[in-house]
Order: C-alpha cells, then sequence, then structure tokens
C-alpha cells in the first residue's frame, strides 16, 4: 500500500475539476471529451483523487487549453500563455511528487484524507474565469508566484527528500544520469530499459568515461541535457525524438569524448579530461528546471574541481528550449544545440544547424532546377503548428511561404491552402480528409510540414490502393530522417523519394572530419555485443551524431584552447570560441569547417553551416 496522494496533487485535482466543470457546462463529460480531443476515461483520471496525474503532454496541455478557451482567452495573448504555463508546472510538480510517496504503514480513513482547505499552499484560487479581469495586468507575475509556490511545496512536503547536492550530482555524473528531479539514475537501472539497449549502452560507456576523468586529475565538465523516456513516464508521453535519434546524438557524444580523452593521442598530451553531465529533462521535455539548476550549481564560482564550462544540449526547439536558454544566459553558461534551428530561437544558443530558412532555400533552389511540372501540396502537422510551446512547425510554415519555386507549386493546387493532419493519431484509414487532400490532389509533390517521428506513420498512410495518385516526391528539411531510412523498401515500391536539405549526408561524407568521426562510431559500436551482425542505425554513423561530435568538440577545444582572462570559466570559455577559428590544434568537423562568429549584440553563430540534398532512394536520372 502506498501512502495517500501529496497535498499538491489533490489541490490540482480538485482545481482541474472546477475548471472542467466550467467549461463543460450543461455537456456530458464524454461529449465534452470528444471535442477537445481527449479520451474521457484520460478526463476522469486527471481529475480523480484515487488515479495518478496522466501526462501533460498528452493529456493535460489539451484538457487545460480547452478550458481557457472556453473561459474567453485567445491562444496568442499573454495571459493565455502565462496561465497555461502556471498550470504546466503545477501539473509537473504534482506528477513528481506522486512518484515519491513513500509506502505506507497503514490505509488513511476517508475522512483523514488529506484534501487541503481553500486557502492552504496547495490550493490556488480562485479559477481562471474568476480571475480573467486580472490576468492581462498581472498574469505573468501570478504565474510566476505560482510557480514558486509549487516549488516549495513539493521541496517541503513530507514525502520528499531534499534536492541533491551538488556533490551528489557529481557522484551520478560516474554512475548514471541525473534524472528529472535531480536525483541519480544509475546507467543499469530498470527505468532505463524502456529505451533503445544503444542508449543504455551508451549512457553506461559515457559514465566510465567519466569516472576515468576523475583518475586521471584535472577535468572540466559539460553538461548534456537529453529528453528520455523512463519506464514510469506513464500516459503515453510523446517526445519528438525517436530512440534511434537519441541513440545516435548520445553516440556522437560518446564519440566526441573518447577522441579528446584519449591519453595516447598526443594533441591530449597534458590537457584536462572531460566529463559529460548527462541529465534526462524529460521526454517531452518539460521538466528541464532541476537538472538545469544542478548544472548551474556545478558552474559556480565554489566549485574547486570539475567546474562545469558549458552546455550542449540535445532538445529541439521548444519553448522550454528557450526558457532553459534564458536560465544559461542569466549564469553566462554557453550553450550548443546540435539540431535546433528553429526562427524564434533563443541567440544565448549557439547552433551547429543552418536555419530553417536557409534550409528552406536550398531545398527551393534544388527544386527549381528539377523539370516540371510542378505541382504540390502541403501537408502540414496542425498539432505543433497549433501548440504554441512548439517553435519548429510555425518557422517552417513560414520559410515555405517566403519561397519562390515551391510556393509557385502549391498555389497550382488547393489555392494553395495546406492540408493538415494530427501526427499523433494517423492511422492507415484514419484522417478522411487528409487522405483525399493528399491522394485525390494529383499532386506530384508533397511538401511536408512535421516530424521524423510522424513520417513512418505518413508513408504507411500512403502505401495504400486507395492511393491512386500518390505524389513521386516529399519535400522538407531535417538534419536526418531515420524514417526516411528504415522505410527504403516501402518508398521504392510506391515509386516515391524524401528529398531533403541537411547539413550532412552520411552516404556522401568524407574528408578527414567525418572519416575521423565515422572510425570513432564503427570502433564504439564494433566493441559491444553484436555476434557478426551489421551495425543497427541506432549504430552508424549519423548527421545527428556527427552535429552532436562537432559541439562537444568545439566546447572542449575553447576550454583547452583559452585566451583573455586566462582561467577557464563559462563566460570566458564563451568568448573564447571565435579563438578556436583556424588553430592548428583544431580537429575538422564532420559536418564542415566549425569556425564561429561573434556579432554586435553579443551573439555568436557558426560561421557559413554546410548545407546538402539528401535523396532517398535515389531518383532514377
Amino acid at each position: 500500500m502506498t501512502a495517500p496522494r501529496p497535498a499538491e496533487v489533490l489541490a490540482l485535482k480538485r482545481d482541474l475539476e472546477e475548471l472542467v466543470a466550467q467549461a463543460k457546462g450543461g455537456l456530458s463529460q464524454a461529449r465534452w471529451a470528444a471535442k477537445v480531443p481527449v479520451d474521457s476515461a484520460m478526463v476522469t483520471k486527471a481529475l480523480k483523487e484515487k488515479y495518478s496525474m496522466p501526462a501533460w503532454d498528452s493529456t493535460g496541455r489539451a484538457i487545460v487549453s480547452k478550458c481557457l478557451r472556453q473561459s474567453g482567452l485567445s491562444e496568442d495573448s499573454a495571459e493565455f500563455k502565462a496561465e497555461l504555463s502556471h498550470w504546466e508546472q503545477r501539473w509537473e510538480a504534482a506528477r513528481i511528487a506522486d512518484r515519491h510517496r513513500p509506502p505506507a504503514e497503514s490505509p488513511v480513513p476517508p475522512e483523514e484524507s488529506p484534501v487541503p482547505p481553500a486557502d492552504s499552499p496547495g490550493r490556488v484560487k480562485p479559477p481562471v474565469w474568476q480571475r480573467k479581469k486580472t490576468l492581462i495586468a498581472g498574469g505573468i507575475v501570478a504565474a510566476l508566484v505560482v510557480a514558486a509556490v509549487v516549488v516549495v511545496t513539493d521541496r517541503s512536503n513530507s514525502h520528499a527528500s531534499a534536492a541533491p547536492t551538488v556533490a551528489e550530482a557529481a557522484k551520478c555524473v560516474t554512475t548514471g544520469i541525473l534524472g528529472p528531479d535531480g536525483r541519480c539514475i544509475a546507467a543499469d537501472d530498470p527505468e532505463l530499459s524502456g529505451t533503445d539497449p544503444v542508449v543504455q549502452r551508451t549512457l553506461a560507456a559515457i559514465a566510465e568515461n567519466n569516472r576515468k576523468a576523475v583518475d586521471a586529475g584535472t577535468f572540466y565538465r559539460i553538461g548534456v541535457p537529453v529528453p528520455i523516456a523512463l519506464k514510469s513516464d506513464s500516459g503515453g508521453i510523446k517526445g519528438q525524438l525517436n530512440n534511434i535519434q537519441l541513440a545516435q546524438m548520445l553516440i556522437g557524444a560518446q564519440a566526441a569524448q573518447n577522441q579528446v580523452n584519449d591519453a595516447s593521442a598526443k594533441q591530449n598530451a597534458g590537457r584536462a579530461k572531460i566529463q559529460l553531465v548527462m541529465a534526462d529533462i524529460g521526454v517531452d521535455q518539460s521538466r528541464w528546471q532541476q537538472p538545469f539548476e544542478l548544472m548551474e550549481r556545478m558552474a559556480g564560482n565554489d566549485v574547486q574541481a570539475g567546474r562545469l564550462l558549458g552546455v550542449v544540449a540535445l532538445n529541439t526547439s521548444l519553448q522550454a528550449t528557450n526558457a532553459a536558454a534564458a536560465e544559461l544566459k542569466k549564469a553566462q553558461i554557453p550553450e550548443f544545440g546540435p539540431i535546433t534551428n528553429a526562427a524564434a530561437l533563443d541567440s544565448w544558443i549557439v547552433s551547429m544547424m543552418p536555419t530553417t530558412m536557409n534550409l528552406v532555400q536550398d531545398l527551393d533552389d534544388w527544386y527549381g532546377r528539377q523539370p516540371g511540372p510542378h505541382t504540390a501540396i502541403e501537408l502540414l502537422d496542425t498539432k505543433a503548428f497549433n501548440d504554441s510551446t512548439d517553435l519548429y512547425i510555425r518557422s517552417l510554415k513560414a520559410d515555405f511561404d517566403k519561397t519562390t519555386y515551391i510556393h509557385s507549386a502549391l498555389s497550382e493546387l488547393n489555392d494553395g491552402k495546406p492540408v493538415w493532419f494530427d501526427g499523433s493519431t494517423l492511422v492507415p484509414g484514419g484522417q478522411p480528409d487528409v487522405f483525399k487532400g493528399i491522394c485525390d490532389s494529383h499532386a506530384n509533390t508533397l511538401v511536408y510540414g512535421g516530424r521524423d517521428a510522424d513520417l513512418g506513420k505518413l508513408l504507411e498512410y500512403l502505401n495504400s490502393p486507395l492511393c491512386a495518385h500518390r505524389p513521386k516526391r516529399i519535400l522538407t528539411i531535417a538534419a536526418s530522417l531515420s524514417s526516411a531510412d528504415e522505410n527504403k523498401d516501402l518508398l521504392t515500391a510506391m515509386g516515391m523519394s524524401v528529398i531533403f536539405a541537411s547539413p550532412v549526408d552520411p552516404s556522401k561524407s568524407s574528408g578527414a572530419g567525418w572519416n575521423s568521426y565515422a572510425d570513432r562510431v564503427r570502433s564504439i559500436s564494433s566493441n559491444s555485443a553484436h555476434d557478426g551482425r551489421p551495425l543497427s542505425p541506432s549504430e552508424s554513423p549519423s548527421a545527428y551524431g556527427c552535429l552532436t561530435n562537432d559541439a562537444v568538440l568545439s566546447l572542449t577545444q575553447a576550454i583547452r584552447t583559452g585566451g583573455p582572462g586566462g582561467t577557464p570559466t563559462p563566460s570566458n570559455v564563451r568568448t573564447w570560441l571565435t579563438g578556436i577559428n583556424g588553430n592548428p590544434e583544431s580537429v575538422p568537423g564532420c559536418s564542415g569547417p566549425v569556425t564561429f562568429s561573434p556579432a554586435d549584440d553579443g551573439t555568436i553563430t557558426r560561421a557559413d553551416p554546410s548545407s546538402t540534398i539528401v535523396i532517398d532512394p535515389s531518383e532514377p536520372q
């Protein structure tokens, strides 16, 4: 038996029940849930005390957003965003507290159930429809105050232990990964068993590298936040990175760490080793606060050994990405984003990718050189586009609208209007308007505004005898598309190709930088238990891994090269990034030459990142 649900869980459920009751009016819960849309059973789980809180991303956001819209708030308004943010923070804090409930010695009688009174700290009153008039003046402040109350409540709750210390976090670096609540998850913990085995194996190898770095003497740390699906993450939480992409990025980080910590390499003689502080920010990237707080403390002036000097964040272009970057900026900790490149991305992040606009422009130039006629239909992920926390799909749509040849082809059909789909629920035979919009359009090109995680389902969707006029090409941009790699045979059978602009094409890459990276990845994979089988996509040299590798190498090079100020501090290291340009000791990047340019406003960008067109499978010439 477990203890009663913590006060913040009960308070959240009571407030949510009032919010939903006001929103649904006279409708039954089932009819109202269908309009959200969310399964009525998940609404029940969110409201009723006997159930744990379902995931925010798959259930909570939809319920609260619907309620806020019905209260009269516009999704584009500051008060809507502030209100949604405050609910999200309470929701995630409640889930954390719920997971840490200890066993109870005896059941709690119903009359003693710890439901907090209306004026207790766990309760946040009044509900939105009573506060609507004051939100414009005080919404943001109110949201911040509520967030502070939730954090204090979570930490002071009798069921939760104190937040981990820097010393505890440092110990965890050599054994596993910091969890979303800041506590250590050992690399062999069953919590990680739901991931690709390559993910767990790579985390264990990085932890061992970290332990050896301590034994070697002088070392510095680089934080690596990563969205991992833990076994305890119930409720169908869906991330934006699949397990293959995640494994590829982690292997890229390990490959870079292996290179810079190799004691036999001449360029490493007498140089400080590098530890990678792995930290799980939640599969939906919403639980970054505690891991980032620990990393900031590890970067503090009072850290005597192994000071954290920068971050390589394995996340995607979300509002949470920007919020986390803003915290690092306050502490002057440099941050690299291997695959983040949306236009609205915080300028503190040094992206290893070309911008979405640059990639779309290169794709458009390629398309314009192909023989016509050109007719195209645009397919956009409606959930991601309308989600105010997602920066990528809106950026992609705006960039497609600015093209010459793609925009002209789109205007030939459907009055240029896109077809909308929900990638989270796309199955063959479902969403008939999507099927009709694509297959009845007679378009020879499909312009795809979605993520790799949903592309495989789209290909299965199009593989129907009912789709008489299947597009021959899918155009998009990406660092890599594992879904296209996995479905080569299907694409060939359908007579289709996926064409995307990317910074790296593993099938064509060469040169010292790529060859060095690819050799290290193959060495990592071949040293694992393989039984003679070929390398899986997770274990192979990839664009995702290459960009991560180059980010870790660049940050390490800045730490080692030094510059004005002399002492390695986070702010000094960021300034030193431009000092690695043309350094004879610099290792060529696998994604092309890696140099950095400072701007007048203090931002630092990668100078002229490369771009190429990937055609998968190759089109007949």
